[in-house]
């Protein structure tokens, strides 16, 4: 027996009206509640609301050139915050704030980047950083 079919569509069409209604901190409290009521259990409930979702197997893997490059920009007195889209990096240095792209490897092709961060690179002109050196030069920080 599938979760669709331990809740008839009606009632999951309620369930997400109600969902939409409830604060955030009650949503974890509403599972359990909504899974009491119908007898069925808390994922049971969540996926009626949901649908069937896959949660990521592995953590997004960040370019292994990135370490040395963070450290060198703290050294110079850099505070960087790492993001995950739509750049790599969040730099602030002497009262500017700069967004880096870290590229590991060779410079070719486009990676694993997807075409709207490949837009958002080019049409903010991002530097795509590859060497703590390139991070440095894009900042300020040297010539």
């Amino acid at each position: 027996m599938t979760f669709q079919s331990k809740i008839p569509a009606e009632q999951r069409m309620e369930l997400v009206r109600l969902f939409k209604t409830v604060d955030y901190g009650d949503k974890c409290r509403f599972y359990y509640d909504q899974a009491a009521k119908h007898g069925v259990s808390f994922t049971t409930i969540f996926h009626a609301v949901h649908g069937r979702m896959s949660l990521p197997r592995y953590a997004a893997q960040r370019d292994h050139t990135e370490p040395p490059i963070i450290r060198a920009l703290e050294q110079v007195g850099a505070q960087v915050e790492q993001m995950k889209e739509p750049c790599d990096l969040l730099v602030r240095f002497r009262s500017r704030v700069f967004a880096l792209e870290v590229q590991g490897g060779k410079r070719t092709g486009t990676g694993k980047r997807k075409e709207k961060q490949l837009t958002f690179l080019r049409d903010w002109e991002i530097p795509i950083v590859q060497t703590p050196d390139e991070a440095l030069r894009a900042i300020g920080a040297i010539t």
